[in-house]
């Protein structure tokens, strides 16, 4: 239904075989909407059907996809289904992992009993060169993740996570949606009633780790975190700008009134190995690069577009001259104040626009940044002709020049 209003407010017609020839007929209207809800409501039972089958295999103690809990590996067992036995499908249930399971109860006794936080239980694994989940050295959202998993006291636990749909904009929900995973609230998740799978650690210790962690938390004076993330902040250039030097995607953080983007690579993997050589913190004010960019950059490194925009101009001029050489001098006079009267100053606007059209305007760009500390450049990467097929130019003949799909880069210094 709203495709349908969203497609004819721009002229676009539906057809469909097994309706009739006028799409716009007022029968064929209604009962295409009365098929979009009866297929709306089949999906919805589909994917109710699902969820109750993957509830039920999970409190059976089977495996239902995903990354396999570190510590456990997948034991293949015969379908209780005939026909998908037959098919020669299985089923996969958690079984212990011999070399990495005596590392997982570790971990708990590090954390629970020891008085060893994330950072130091991290740093005494990477120093050990103790095997990691992704074969690299350790960081704290790993070590996080096991401490907060309940499979290993042995149990099988169901609906930690679901999936949730958002609107970009509540008011025009044509403008597109996001869809992402949240967490549950533990009294929201379903417990098998009777252990499914060998445990590694038990019960009371998978508690304990929460008293530990509420405990510390409460005992850091002059931190909240929890007002930090209450209070929503835009980031411009969020998930656009990497560390150069180990490629990481630059965090977000807001200090002293000013938005900043870091790369903590050393205080998420320790200081031995590939991170002993990174530095300690890398920090990019967001103010001066978006002011950096709104200035210009090097003209000598932009000089081919300049060439090329300058070319571009030239050819337009010369069509426009063309056409108007067609209408009388008159009308050839109004028409082009009114154009010009219609060309908006672009830096100004730039300067005042809101953070939310100038995200959407570097997205449309496909801009991506990299920051070297050691040089203090950031080097930017867009592509011309994503932005201009993004907006969808209308050219009265021609083509534009960028049609390639190649990145233009340029560098920014004393950012």
């Amino acid at each position: 239904m709203e495709i349908d209003a969203v497609l004819g407010a721009k002229g676009i017609l539906i057809y469909a075989s097994d309706q009739s020839a006028n799409p716009q007929d007022n029968s064929s209207i209604i009962l295409r909407n009365l098929l979009a809800v009866l297929a709306e409501d089949e999906r919805q039972r589909i994917v109710k059907r699902l969820q109750d089958g993957m509830k039920q295999n999970a409190l059976q103690g089977m495996h239902n996809g995903g990354t396999c809990p570190y510590g456990y590996q997948l034991e293949e067992l015969e379908h209780t289904n005939p026909a998908k036995k037959k098919a020669g499908l299985t089923k996969k249930r958690l079984a212990i992992d011999p070399a990495t399971t005596p590392i997982v109860r570790e971990i708990f006794e590090n954390y629970c009993f020891k008085n060893m936080g994330l950072r130091e239980v991290r740093d005494d694994l990477n120093r050990r060169g103790a095997p990691s989940p992704k074969n690299g050295p350790w960081a704290r959202s790993s070590i996080r993740a096991i401490l907060r998993n309940p499979k290993y006291t042995g149990y099988q636990v169901w609906g930690r996570q679901r999936r949730v749909k958002e609107f970009k904009n509540l008011l025009m929900p044509s403008a597109g949606e996001v869809r992402k995973k949240v967490w549950n609230p533990p009294e929201e998740w379903t417990w098998s009633q009777e252990p499914t799978h060998e445990a590694i650690i038990p019960k009371e210790w998978f508690a304990k780790v929460d008293k530990v962690a509420k405990n510390r938390a409460s005992s850091r004076v002059g931190r909240s975190r929890k007002n930090k993330k209450d209070k929503k902040r835009d980031y411009l250039f969020r998930g656009l700008i990497r560390c150069d030097i180990c490629g990481r995607r630059l965090q977000t953080s807001f200090n002293n009134n000013m938005p900043y983007y870091r790369c903590l690579y050393k205080q998420d993997y320790g200081y031995v190995g590939e991170a002993s050589k990174h530095p300690d913190a890398v920090y990019l004010r967001g103010d001066k690069l978006e002011e950096a960019i709104e200035k210009g950059v090097d003209p000598v490194l932009v000089g081919g577009w300049i060439e090329e925009l300058k070319q571009e101009k030239k050819e337009l001029k010369q069509q426009l001259k063309e056409e108007m050489n067609k209408l009388p001098t008159l009308q050839r006079k109004l028409d082009i104040e009114k154009v010009l009267e219609k060309i908006p100053d672009m830096s100004d606007k730039l300067k005042t626009a809101d953070p939310a059209k100038k995200r959407k305007l570097l997205e449309a760009f496909r801009l991506q940044a990299k920051y070297d500390k050691n040089t203090g450049i950031v080097k930017l990467q867009v592509e011309l002709s994503s932005a201009l097929s993004h907006f969808n130019p209308t050219w009265s003949s021609g083509t534009c020049r960028w049609t390639d799909s190649n990145r233009h880069e340029v560098a920014l210094t004393g950012v």
